[in-house]
């Protein structure tokens, strides 16, 4: 299952590549969880990472300009070291194939206080073809796209996933939901990670949940999950995630611009 046909979150995804590169305990735990920079001005600080595929999980169908989601993410490591942070993806214009995305994703809000991205994204597609980032006010700069190299892994890496209904007591709402649970195990046990994510039609930036044809070693029950991501919970080597949507709108404006 790639990270573009998974309900797992773009961040969630970021995690589970560090996870997939094996990094070390500590390491990780200190890449992941280091303290922000403090009075830094933004034109100092070095660039939040992009990925060119982390967008590409949602249907891009099924958005419209003005749509605008916010999650609450709570994060803790084996080491004791948690955050909390609230996220936002907003879209602020389609031309075209094009989409315009602001972005603030957990490590912008966490390490680049009252910053976000601006994407230009193929619609197509959902990748990133080129961002920017900066703040309201601020002259925005150029961020590198980073390609992600994805694969199904080694023979005996076990998938399972499946899909079921589920009413969730959310935002003061209880939402009907489709509910993804998803197992992944390496051969011999060497790490593991499940998540699951509720999905509702009420949301914007409505969630694909799907098999890759390639991906023949995923073992899928129940049919498809579809909307915005209401609820999600990650528990992975080096990470624990949960996402909780806190708002969401149809009203977003643009705040940044491309130089």
């Amino acid at each position: 299952m790639s990270f573009a046909e998974s309900p797992l979150s773009p961040a969630a995804a970021k995690f589970a590549i560090a996870t997939a590169l094996a990094l070390p305990l500590a390491a990780a735990a200190w890449i992941l969880f280091r303290p922000p920079p403090e009075d830094v001005p933004l034109e100092r600080l070095p660039e939040p990472d992009v990925f060119e595929t982390e967008l590409e999980p949602y249907d891009w169908g099924r958005i419209a300009a003005g749509d605008w989601v916010e999650h609450e993410v709570a994060t803790a490591s084996p080491l004791d070291v948690s955050t909390r942070v609230r996220t936002r993806l907003a879209c602020v214009g389609i031309e075209g194939s094009t989409v315009w995305v602001e972005e603030r994703d957990h490590n912008v809000a966490r390490f680049f206080p009252g910053a976000s991205v601006l994407c230009e994204v193929e619609r197509a597609s959902g990748r990133i073809v080129r961002a920017w980032w900066g703040g309201p006010g601020r002259t925005t700069k150029p961020v590198e796209v980073r390609r992600v190299i994805t694969s199904a892994g080694p023979p005996g890496f076990e998938r399972r996933a499946r899909v079921d209904g589920a009413t969730l007591a959310v935002a003061g709402l209880a939402l009907p939901c489709s509910r993804a649970l998803i197992m992944e195990r390496a051969p011999g046990g060497l790490w593991s990670s499940r998540s699951a994510v509720w999905l509702a039609q009420q949301i914007p930036f409505p969630r694909r949940a799907t098999v890759a044809a390639a991906d023949e070693r995923v073992a899928w029950e129940g049919g498809r999950a579809r909307g915005g991501v209401a609820r999600e919970e990650y528990s992975g080597l080096t990470v624990r995630m949960t996402t909780e949507v806190a708002a969401w709108g149809k009203d977003a404006r643009r705040t940044l611009q491309a130089p």
